[in-house]
C-alpha cells in the first residue's frame, strides 16, 4: 500500500513539473531555451548585423586614355590591412549627363595597391569610393563552414535600391525604400555622414519599411541601398 502511494505521489510530482515546464517555454515573458538546431537550418550571414565598413581615404582612380574602357583605382599604401573591399561606382549616362547612377561591387582582395574595372558602356565616370572590411568573417561563418572564403564572387554587383524617403530620431535611421528590398537576400546601406562615409551591412530587412540602429546619431546627410539576389559566391555561376 505504502508503495501505491509512494508511485502515485511521484507521477503527481512529474506531471506538476513538466506543467511548470511548459507553461515557462510558452510564456511571453519568459524566453524559451535555446535549443540546439541543425547548423544547415541557420540563416546565415556573412557579416555581423550593422557591421560598418569605413570609406577609405586618399583613393585616386582615374580612367584609361587608350580606348576609354577601363578604371584604374589606387590604394593607400599606408592603409591597415583590410580582408576585402567594396567599391561603389558613380557615374551617368552620356544621354543622361545630369542623372547619377550607382552601383555596387564587391571588389575582393587586390594583390597590390591597385585594382582595374571595367567601364560602364557609355557612362560618366564621377567618383569611385572602396569601403575596407578589416574584421571577417563572422562566428557563425567560422562555426558552420570551418573556413574563411570570400562571401561573394569576385566583381559581383549589388544593385541600387531606391530610397523613397528617410529620417533619423535619436540612434535609428527610418528607412522608406522601393520593393526591391523584398527580393534581396543581403542589404547593404551607404551612409554619408558628419563623422564619415561607411557601409553598414542591413542583413534581409522584412519590408521596404525598415529602421537602422545604432547609426542615426552621426550626422547622417544621405542614405543609398544596394541588394544582392544571390547569396553565396559558390551560389552563383
Amino acid at each position: 500500500m505504502k508503495g501505491l502511494i509512494l508511485f502515485f505521489a511521484l507521477s503527481v510530482s512529474l506531471v506538476l513539473t513538466s506543467c511548470s515546464q511548459l507553461d515557462q517555454e510558452s510564456s511571453p515573458v519568459t524566453p524559451q531555451i535555446n535549443k540546439e538546431s541543425n547548423p544547415s537550418n541557420y540563416e546565415t550571414f556573412p557579416y555581423e548585423y550593422l557591421a560598418a565598413f569605413p570609406e577609405m581615404e586618399s583613393v585616386k582612380w582615374e580612367e584609361t586614355f587608350s580606348d576609354g574602357q577601363w578604371v584604374i583605382v589606387t590604394l593607400n599604401k599606408t592603409d591597415r590591412e583590410f580582408h576585402h573591399i567594396f567599391c561603389e561606382v558613380i557615374y551617368s549616362d552620356l544621354t543622361e549627363p545630369v542623372e547619377k547612377i550607382s552601383e555596387l561591387y564587391f571588389a575582393g582582395k587586390p594583390e597590390d595597391s591597385r585594382f582595374v574595372f571595367a567601364k560602364p558602356e557609355n557612362s560618366i565616370i564621377s567618383d569611385v569610393r572602396v569601403y575596407a572590411v578589416y574584421d571577417y568573417p563572422s562566428v557563425n561563418e567560422i562555426l558552420i563552414y570551418n573556413e574563411i572564403p570570400f562571401p561573394y564572387n569576385h566583381w559581383q554587383k549589388f544593385s541600387s535600391i531606391y530610397v523613397h524617403a528617410w529620417e533619423t530620431k535619436d540612434k535609428v535611421i527610418s528607412i522608406s525604400a522601393e520593393n526591391d528590398v523584398n527580393n534581396s537576400e543581403h542589404i547593404f546601406a551607404q551612409i554619408n555622414s558628419k563623422e564619415g562615409n561607411m557601409l553598414v551591412f542591413a542583413a534581409k530587412p522584412s519590408s521596404e519599411f525598415f529602421d537602422i540602429p545604432k547609426y542615426g546619431d552621426t550626422g547622417v546627410m544621405d542614405v543609398n541601398l544596394y541588394g544582392l539576389k544571390y547569396v553565396r559566391a559558390y551560389d552563383v555561376e
